[in-house]
């Protein structure tokens, strides 16, 4: 990005009110060390809990937050929907994905712009390579879902040079995103993993940038056993269809 871009942060929310408020307040306070016109896309599937106001609120506020609402349908037709939106209506040079519940930190937001600066096309933020860390604190459980989830990525699907494939929390130049067939994406979590192959396939420049990631603090984790499932399933779909290529 050689030129001054609109950078659409994308983070999709359920049940996230009290996360919300705190992390928009965060990202507000990030814009000064950003060199791009910062905006952020809430995409709500009509939280029970009044997430959705929360963005509203914030809108009113700072005039750079905006709201897509939508039917509960997955993680995957989320990010979908919120990445069109970003650039049909939002008119992104970068999309950046991150979470709502503080597991990724908005401090780091600069750092993935500042890989495209250098040249990327596809920034990912890595807890598996030096100076990435996962919560020490994690049980047996979560911590074997990442893990295998990574290595089913990488053998399976076919993203050996990547570290980390399930990691969120992302920044993508525009014109690549263009190129990927959205419409074709996974409804869950794997949506993570095919944005990487479909890049991949592309030609695109991926790099990753070490971050800590946190667990979070308030609220209910929406990862369950069968994301890991849709996400071994996916694997070998993408497995098979680069071979049929």
């Amino acid at each position: 990005m050689s030129q001054p871009s609109r950078v659409v942060v994308v983070i999709p929310t359920y049940n996230e009110r009290d996360n919300l408020g705190p992390l928009l307040e965060a990202l507000e306070a990030e814009r000064e060390r950003v060199a791009h016109d910062l905006q952020i896309l809430i995409v709500d599937d009509h939280s029970p809990d009044g997430t959705a106001q929360v963005a509203r609120e914030a809108a009113r506020r700072w005039g750079n937050v905006h709201l897509l609402s939508g039917e509960k349908q997955g993680l995957g037709i989320a990010y979908a929907r919120g990445i069109e939106h970003a650039l049909r209506e939002l008119h992104a040079g970068v999309v950046v994905q991150m979470d709502a519940d503080f597991s990724h930190n908005p401090a780091d937001v600069p750092r993935l712009l500042a890989a495209l600066d250098a040249g990327a096309d596809f920034v990912i933020g890595s807890r598996y390579i030096h100076g990435g860390s996962a919560p020490p604190d994690w049980g047996p459980v979560r911590r074997g879902i990442s893990l295998l989830a990574n290595i089913g990525a990488r053998l399976i699907g076919g993203l050996g040079r990547v570290h980390d494939c399930t990691n969120g929390f992302r920044a993508i130049r525009a014109p690549l995103l263009e190129r990927i067939d959205l419409s074709a994406s996974p409804r869950g979590y794997a949506i993570l993993m095919y944005l990487i192959s479909q890049s991949i396939r592309l030609g695109a420049r991926i790099e990753e940038v070490p971050v800590s990631f946190a667990n979070r603090s308030r609220g209910e984790s929406k990862l369950g056993v069968s994301d890991a499932l849709e996400f071994f399933l996916s694997a070998c779909s993408l497995r098979f269809r680069g071979r049929a290529r």
